[in-house]
């Protein structure tokens, strides 16, 4: 046999023996993210809830557990199964009542005097009927209502040659 192959040989036998044994020496522990708590995501807590009841089941049928310790716990992870499903319930009845209190807040409570349909605050033209919703003043320009007769800033009478816009 040559002697280059019997060192190569010996090479890559020195080279494998350690990619064989590495696996067997010890057990590397990665480190493992922290768990996230049931708080920190929104609706976790039912789903764990409903995760730990079908475990439980399993474990009833499978006979790990007996019949009396699963009706027990059965019954308490459905009542706070029940629980968690209620208190999100209610949690979006309370967000839809903010979303309709901020809508309502919006809406428009100003109505126009030519028409009567209502406007947003500071819109200048009624998108109803076209007309003018302030008056300017030609003394000193102040933005009045069109109904007015009289300047709220200055008292000047407001007439016929006012300044619409």
């Amino acid at each position: 046999m040559n002697l280059g192959a019997i060192f190569i040989g010996l090479a890559l036998l020195v080279l494998v023996i350690p990619l064989v044994i590495g696996p067997f020496r010890g057990k590397r522990h990665r480190k493992l993210p922290p768990p996230i708590s049931a708080d920190a995501v929104p609706g976790n807590h039912r789903q764990q809830v409903l995760l730990t009841l079908r475990d439980l089941d399993f474990d009833y049928q499978t006979e790990k557990i007996n019949e009396e310790d699963y009706t027990r716990v059965r019954t308490q992870l459905l009542f706070e199964a029940a629980n968690t499903i209620q208190s999100e319930q209610q949690e979006k009845v309370r967000i839809e009542e903010l979303v309709r209190a901020g809508r309502e807040a919006a809406s428009p409570t100003e109505k126009c005097p030519q028409c009567g349909r209502p406007f947003r605050a500071g819109d200048k033209i009624c998108p109803g009927c076209g007309s003018y919703l302030t008056a300017r003043c030609q003394s000193c320009n102040h933005a009045n209502q069109p109904a007015d007769k009289f300047c709220t800033n200055c008292g000047i009478r407001l007439n016929d040659r006012l300044e619409q816009g």
